[in-house]
């Protein structure tokens, strides 16, 4: 009742708040990537809980969050660098509030497409953008047969932008601002993150303080927000759209009453269209399912190209990265263990003795020194690390560094890239359900209960063996 009573407070305290936390990251940052976020997070839940949640159930939650944390921090520090937090907090909260029509640098963009149209009377041949119509579309979800990729000869010395059809005139500000306004930039080379969603301030800053001489440059995201701007403050119905790690513009062409036919801009059929959204309102492109597979499944190896390149040929650091992570799990999972009352009263003692002689020391003895407190976390709590009673920790330790080493190079021998996430939540899954179970030590301490039984059977085989020739002997000479 009392470790429950303190499992329970430490929920209140600890892992609410973190859980709140993990919330607003998954919703706020990672969006589309909340789904597969979820999966794990079911994966690890399980993992550490099936066998113990009714027992303490706020300690399983407790070490479910810890472990999300660490695995949704990790993500979100490798993505946004800690100078942006703040900044993409807040962006992030609100993404509609990037799309800015109004804007002075948008209004100054507006002038300098007219101007480019009327006065430079630019020869745009077939290039290699991506603008795409959706043909005879009713329905819910987007499907690669019905799209039509636009391709054309525009000559402004022939034609005028108002006689282009709606394709014709998005392949035209696709162009314009894909290659006369913006080059194409990753933001860790900008903006110092790898990770950022700029405003349209922020993108255009280069090309409207040089009169539009010189180029912008940003990445996808960037490219989206300047082109819907661009698009709403021209008078069509667009939208910024978002598929797997990549955002685009959509503008909706009406059609009667009933239907309409999107068109997509710098997109293309393997990016699949998860929701497209503006001020006013969002539209969903697929069936939730659809939108799980695309994330869960891994169609592109290029996204993990360079992870997989580094690991293959670091094995060591593989194998040290392992270690880490069991020793963070063990100590995650698997305590607190069930003790009789016996070794608890001892394990209380000797904390006691510990934290006694802890505070008896004149310099680090004080609560208001942080040293203090991390030996109360470490010294007081385990004493030394490598006492017999921790031999199954230690254990625990070892087969997992070895489990979890074993599931990263099967990614290179099994060569399952295309199910790589469902591979890699299923090996955490069972190793975490041997972890939490306590398997290997129990087997370990069966395996030694019986050979120690085996020997005390032998060695009282010998003492008969020995007893019954001389009580032999004793009968014979009576």
């Amino acid at each position: 009742m009392r470790r429950n009573a303190r499992g329970k407070k430490f929920f209140l305290i600890i892992t609410l708040p973190i859980v709140i936390l993990l919330i607003l990251f998954s919703i706020i940052y990672f969006m589309s990537n909340f789904l597969m976020i979820a999966i794990v997070g079911l994966v690890v839940f399980g993992g550490i809980s099936l066998t113990r949640l009714k027992d303490v159930p706020y300690i399983c939650i407790s070490k479910f969050a810890i472990i999300m944390l660490l695995i949704c921090g990790g993500t979100f520090i490798g993505l946004f660098a800690p100078h942006v937090w703040v900044n993409q907090f807040t962006t992030n909260l609100n993404k509609s509030a990037l799309i800015e029509p109004d804007n002075e640098v948008i209004i100054s963009l507006e002038s300098k497409f007219d101007d480019w149209i009327t006065n430079d009377k630019p020869n745009i041949e077939k290039y290699n953008g991506w603008v795409m119509g959706y043909q005879n579309w009713s329905f819910v979800p987007f499907q690669y047969k019905y799209y039509e990729r636009y391709n054309y000869d525009i000559d402004f010395n022939v034609v005028d932008f108002d006689d282009l059809s709606l394709p014709e005139q998005m392949y035209v500000v696709n162009y314009f601002v894909q290659y006369v306004i913006m080059d194409y930039e990753h933001d860790i080379h900008i903006y110092g993150s790898n990770e950022y969603k700029a405003t349209v301030d922020e993108i255009l800053a280069v090309g409207y303080n040089s009169g539009w001489t010189e180029k912008s440059q940003d990445d996808c995201d960037g490219s989206a927000v300047v082109t819907v701007s661009l698009l709403q403050r021209l008078g069509y119905d667009a939208y910024i759209g978002s598929g797997r790690s990549h955002w685009y513009s959509v503008v909706e062409q009406q059609e009667g009453d009933d239907w309409y036919r999107p068109i997509f801009l710098n997109n293309w059929p393997s990016i699949h269209v998860f929701y497209y959204f503006n001020q006013d309102r969002i539209v969903l492109g697929q069936p939730l399912m659809d939108t799980i597979q695309d994330v869960w499944l891994l169609d592109d190896y290029d996204e993990i190209e360079g992870i997989l390149e580094f690991a293959s040929t670091r094995y060591y650091l593989v194998f040290i990265a392992a270690v880490l992570v069991s020793l963070i799990g063990v100590l995650l999972v698997c305590y607190p263990r069930k003790q009789n009352d016996d070794i608890s009263q001892r394990i209380t003692s000797q904390r006691t003795r510990r934290k006694e002689k802890l505070e008896s020391k004149a310099f680090i003895g004080h609560r208001k020194n942080p040293l203090y407190w991390l030996a109360r976390g470490t010294y007081v709590r385990t004493g030394h690390p490598f006492k017999k009673e921790y031999v199954n920790y230690w254990l625990d330790v070892a087969w997992t560094s070895i489990a979890l080493f074993l599931l990263v190079i099967g990614i290179f021998e099994l060569n399952i890239t295309y199910w790589l996430y469902s591979y890699l939540a299923i090996g955490l899954f069972i190793i975490l359900i041997v972890l939490d179970t306590h398997l290997v030590p129990k087997t370990k301490d069966k395996i030694v209960v019986a050979i120690k039984s085996k020997k005390t059977r032998d060695m009282n085989s010998e003492v008969s063996a020995k007893i019954e020739p001389e009580t032999e002997i004793e009968e014979s000479g009576q």
